[in-house]
């Protein structure tokens, strides 16, 4: 297994030491093979109860898993955001001055 502590990078490597496609992953996790491929990009994380199930295939304590799965970078603010905030301020204050 990788060194890494990210869940996607954890999934992936447990699925290729087992010698496993995500379709048969997915199989053995009761899961569409696209979750499989979201959970490996980053794009979704898995739910508790399928962690558990993870847990087990990869060997590991589900406490392990669910605390990657907690670990999380902080997101950014989405850059459209960003003007449209700084109009609901000039209008404010437009506003407040009359």
């Amino acid at each position: 297994m990788s060194t890494s502590t990210e869940l996607r990078v954890v999934i992936r490597d447990a699925r290729h030491a087992r010698g496993w496609t995500q379709k048969e992953l997915a199989r053995v996790l009761g899961v569409r093979p696209e979750t499989i491929w979201r959970w490996e990009r980053g794009k979704a994380r898995p739910r508790h109860d399928r962690l558990e199930a993870l847990a087990r295939v990869v060997h590991k304590p589900p406490d392990w898993l669910s605390a990657l799965a907690r670990d999380r970078r902080p997101r950014r603010r989405p850059r459209t955001l960003e003007p449209l905030a700084a109009r609901i301020a000039r209008t404010l204050t437009e506003l407040l001055r009359v």
